[in-house]
């Protein structure tokens, strides 16, 4: 990866937005996680607008007071559009209680991923890969102790890891893939084995 200017803007504004947030784990600065996308992008692509999009991808369902007209004066619209299209339709402005149950935030995220951009496709994969890299090590760790740190059981992560991989298999066929492909299996193994 070159380290451009832009990505090091995009580096800076996710790490500054993202400041105070931890992963699900409770102590991992959730900042970990869009630099993880963003290098394993980095490793399959040197579309600059694809890699900066990685560290932004979660900002506008994540962080409150900042706005896709922000990401847009700041970014651009190619950036905005492909973390558009892997955004949940999630309101961080809004109280948790007022959001959508899990199963249908995560069926309108597969809806709007299988029209969104090829970027944002790319995006998706990175970022459930490094999810499934997360969750496995969690489970090796904690075994079925993971489950009472997420708001759904492993059947719909299951669940919900296999139908974005067949979504985004329909849409795109590279290394990227086979990887994501790869640990939803060692995730599934790692269910089976030790989170049961």
């Amino acid at each position: 990866m070159i380290f451009t200017s832009k990505i090091k803007l995009a580096l800076e504004r996710a790490t500054t937005l993202h400041d105070g947030q931890y992963r699900k784990d409770g102590s991992t600065p959730y900042i970990a996680h869009p630099v993880a996308v963003a290098m394993i992008l980095a490793q399959y692509t040197s579309d600059e607008d694809i890699i900066c999009a990685g560290l932004l991808h979660d900002v506008l369902e994540d962080v409150a007071g900042y706005f896709e007209q922000d990401m847009r004066v700041e970014f651009g619209d190619t950036i905005t559009d492909i973390v558009k299209g892997v955004t949940e339709p999630k309101d961080p402005n809004k109280d948790v209680s007022e959001q959508l149950p899990w199963r249908e935030i995560k069926e309108k995220y597969m809806e709007n991923l299988r029209t969104a951009p090829s970027g944002s496709v790319m995006v998706a994969a990175a970022d459930k890969i490094h999810n499934l890299e997360s969750f496995i090590s969690l489970i090796e760790r904690e075994g079925k102790n993971t489950w009472k740190i997420f708001n759904s059981a492993p059947e719909e992560r299951i669940w919900y890891f296999d139908q974005v991989l067949a979504i985004v298999a329909d849409r795109v066929e590279n290394e990227l893939v086979d990887k994501f492909r790869e640990l939803n299996i060692q995730f599934q193994e790692a269910i089976a084995t030790r989170s049961l």
